[in-house]
């Protein structure tokens, strides 16, 4: 069975950001579990934020229609050194201007919005590893019945 709207949209994010020069062949991970090390950076996360769905067009009788799905989706951008946020910042354009190339991700969005950028956290130590967060919003249509990405 095809992906939900859920992973889709995540592996569509990872896609995009594949081939970046700031972060190595590989450190492009969804949903990572375990922490990153110095020597894993840089490296991006990307995790779910969230989602909303509002009816978009009904099916016939009154049945299962569209959805349109407000997908958050959040890239996690680990470095180290010092400061932790100049460090990111490479990083933080190249992602961004890979996902605004083709911001409907090969026709799964309708739209993709960065909504907010953030530096999240901090941790002192031999090789200080740092985060920063960048939150998007990936708009789409789904089915109501299956909550698959209607692309085309």
């Amino acid at each position: 069975m095809p992906a939900t709207i859920h992973q889709a949209s995540l592996a569509a994010v990872a896609g995009a950001l594949g081939s970046l020069s700031t972060v190595a062949s590989g450190a492009v991970h969804v949903e990572r579990p375990v922490p990153f090390d110095a020597a894993d950076c840089p490296a991006i996360n990307v995790l779910p934020d969230g989602l909303r769905f509002q009816v978009y067009g009904a099916g016939d009788n009154g049945g299962p229609g569209q959805l349109e799905a407000d997908c958050g989706v959040v890239l996690r951008i680990h470095t180290v050194g010092d400061p932790h946020t100049q460090q990111a910042d490479p990083v933080i354009a190249e992602a961004n201007a890979a996902l605004m190339a083709d911001p409907s991700l090969g026709g799964l969005a309708m739209r993709l919005l960065l909504t907010d950028s953030r530096a999240t956290a901090d941790r002192g130590g031999a090789g200080t590893v740092g985060t920063w967060e960048l939150t998007y919003r990936l708009l789409a249509l789904v089915d109501e019945a299956t909550l698959q990405p209607l692309t085309g």
